[in-house]
């Protein structure tokens, strides 16, 4: 709906949004690639646009090397 995580990620250029909020994870995928932080509320997600992490330390190094490409 609107001020959805979605439509702000939309209204904003996004291109990448790092969500734990399984319902956000699904929806915000559709769309744009999305860092999924681990948790047992959001297990079972599992998409091509998903990609699990499990620290705040792999999120930096996953932009470390998307800067080196």
């Amino acid at each position: 709906g609107p001020g959805s995580k979605k439509d702000k990620c939309i209204k904003n250029n996004l291109n990448i949004m790092i969500e734990d909020k399984k319902s956000n994870v699904e929806k915000i995928s559709d769309i744009i690639p999305v860092l999924c932080f681990d948790a047992p509320y959001n297990s079972g997600i599992d998409k091509d646009n998903i990609k699990r992490v499990y620290s705040w330390y792999q999120i930096y190094n996953y932009f470390l090397e998307l800067e080196d490409k």
